[in-house]
């Protein structure tokens, strides 16, 4: 009897001792193996997003990360890993930037210089639209507003004309110039006789033909002058219109890994069997011997015994 029970105890241990060790041996290479695989350094860059799919019969596994400008991708993590019983590995990395639009109202103001002052001439010197880049980036089309043509003096000259003016002497006797004044004076400037129109006032009747008896005087008199002028114009105009920029805030990187499965997982079910088969021959085997020893035992006792 004592025999038997060692025999059992025996056969248990050794049954616990295989069971433990297969589980520990599964239990280490899908667990602690892989967790060392794919662990990564507290410094490394991590995904925003990552996550697998299938694709025209493929396995592809995609991490999704966003850098900034900045950022170089070589920080990224390119290295093999094993998850779910497949087994990745890189194989492309796509990059595209992410952008913010932004808009403004802006006023475009330019200044120049002008010899007239005339607004017909200055519209035909300004372009109705111009386009814009600005310091900070901004770009886009404004447009000219007429009503923000304005003009000033940029600079005097002294400037020598000649000034004319008229008189007119009425009913004079006949066409003679020393009747009519050589000079005249007017705003303290004087002027002088330049030439003389006369014009027919009155006729009168002599031996029945009409005989001009009165004329009238059309004088005119010059003077030369020197007065201050605009020598230039200084010029300005507003355009007005929306300018916009796009700003890169950051790089979309998709790093793409395929997946093929790993064969370990397959083994480990044969494994496992191998163990069930092995337990199952243990115990038929021990269940024989342990006949075998009863059956011993029974033949070695007195036949007074056996009945």
């Amino acid at each position: 009897m004592q025999t038997k029970k060692r025999l059992w105890i025996l056969i248990g241990c050794l049954a616990l001792l295989v069971v433990l060790g297969l589980t520990g041996s599964f239990f280490y290479q899908n667990h602690v193996a892989e967790q060392r695989e794919i662990a990564i350094s507290t410094t490394e860059l991590l995904p925003v997003k990552e996550g697998w799919k299938e694709e025209q019969g493929s396995l592809l596994y995609t991490r999704e990360y966003l850098l900034k400008p900045e950022e170089t991708p070589e920080a990224l993590n390119r290295e093999s890993f094993e998850e779910d019983g497949i087994r990745w590995e890189f194989f492309e990395m796509k990059k595209e930037p992410r952008t913010t639009h932004q808009e403004k109202a802006y006023e475009h103001k330019v200044t120049f210089e002008s010899g007239t002052g005339n607004m017909k001439t200055l519209l035909g010197m300004l372009d109705s639209t111009k386009d814009i880049t600005t310091e900070d980036g901004y770009q886009g089309t404004v447009y000219l507003d007429a009503s923000t043509i304005k003009t000033e003096a940029a600079g005097y000259q002294n400037k020598t004309v000649t000034v004319q003016k008229t008189r007119e002497y009425p009913y004079l006797d006949s066409q003679d110039l020393s009747s009519v004044p050589k000079s005249i004076t007017e705003g303290g400037v004087t002027y002088r006789f330049k030439t003389v129109n006369w014009q027919v006032a009155n006729t009168g009747e002599v031996d029945g033909y009409r005989i001009p008896d009165r004329y009238t005087a059309i004088a005119t008199y010059e003077s030369r002058l020197t007065k201050k002028a605009v020598s230039g114009y200084r010029v300005t105009a507003s355009y007005y219109g929306v300018v916009a920029k796009e700003t890169v805030e950051g790089i979309q990187y998709e790093m793409l890994f395929s997946g093929t499965p790993v064969p370990f997982r397959e083994l480990s079910a044969v494994r496992v069997l191998t163990v069930i088969l092995f337990l199952a021959a243990a115990a038929a085997a021990a269940v024989i011997l342990i006949r075998r020893v009863r059956q011993k035992r029974e033949s070695e006792k007195p036949m007074e015994e056996r009945w």
